[in-house]
């Protein structure tokens, strides 16, 4: 525990370092050390460091995936978008992104979706070989935690379900404008890091 404790602790400041890299900010080096000191005594990343959340592997994973694609490395960025796929609700967004992004040029960017569907494939064949019958417990298990948690949205709290559920529309299909006119960006460019 100690161990994977301090494996957060590095991979949180190291997904700080690799989300300077993406945007091509250059800080100074008392800038990133401040950068570094706010993330990791953020509240969020405090408490996911403390319980051990997965969630902060799987943010690290991301930045790799953004980095990597941005390196035109994209079959390993498929590789890593895949190891986010871990927590789902995570990355079901950034998936969907990189997936638009990659049909807009298939020709040149086809490698992400065969780094992706590849490592995702062993994934789940090795869960299924681990642990026989996974995938119907995983989908059992999600069903009861949105009943007994109520599945409620943070809009949904903060609003009523109904305006909770209409915003929440406008922004995804906000969010799905944007991306669909971004789909073309180099993976260098500051706006597909601002996607992602």
């Amino acid at each position: 525990q100690t161990g994977f404790r301090w494996l957060l602790v590095s991979l949180t400041a190291a997904s700080v370092l690799l989300w300077l890299r993406v945007v091509g900010w250059k800080p100074s080096c008392s800038g990133i050390f401040i950068l570094l000191v706010l993330t990791l005594g953020s509240l969020p990343a405090a408490q996911g460091i403390k319980l051990q959340q997965l969630t902060l592997l799987v943010a690290a994973f991301l930045a790799v995936a953004v980095v990597l694609a941005a390196c035109n490395r994209l079959l390993l960025a498929g590789m890593f978008m895949a190891l986010a796929t871990i927590k789902p609700q995570l990355a079901l967004l950034p998936t969907a992104w990189f997936l638009l992004w990659t049909f807009a040029d298939w020709h040149r960017r086809q490698k992400f979706v065969w780094g992706f569907s590849s490592c995702l494939l062993a994934l789940v064949l090795g869960g299924e070989l681990l642990l026989p019958g996974w995938i119907p417990r995983f989908y059992d298990a999600v069903a009861a935690y949105r009943h007994y948690t109520g599945a409620q949205s943070l809009l949904d709290v903060l609003l009523t379900p109904w305006a909770g559920g209409v915003l929440g529309a406008m922004i995804s299909l906000a969010f799905a404008r944007v991306a669909w006119r971004m789909r073309r960006i180099p993976a260098n460019d500051p706006g597909f890091a601002f996607m992602a």
